[in-house]
């Protein structure tokens, strides 16, 4: 009988060592779980941003490809006149 209550005690130790170990994983899990959806949270907040960053990158691109081609039309009129008035200047110089 002393042994049957010496092994039930034995048992019932085990079983509450398993318990704190199951406890144990069972609150790292929920850790684990709550970090893993910070981290999707996070991935997806980057990744917005990046997109956002991106399209505003394209429509400032776009904004310097338009202002230099209207520089590269003015500097052509210019080099036109100054053509022109060189042209003027020699022919005044010439009569």
């Amino acid at each position: 009988m002393n042994e049957t209550v010496a092994q039930i005690g034995n048992l019932q130790m085990e079983i509450n060592i398993l318990v704190k170990r199951i406890n144990n994983a069972t609150a790292e899990r929920d850790e684990q779980k709550k970090r893993l959806s910070q981290k999707s949270t996070e991935h997806d907040e980057r990744e917005a941003f990046c997109d956002d960053e991106g399209l505003q990158y394209g429509e400032r691109r776009q904004e310097r490809d338009h202002e230099r081609n209207i520089l590269s039309e003015v500097i052509g009129i210019i080099e036109g006149q100054m053509l022109a008035l060189k042209k003027y200047i020699g022919d005044r110089a010439q009569a």
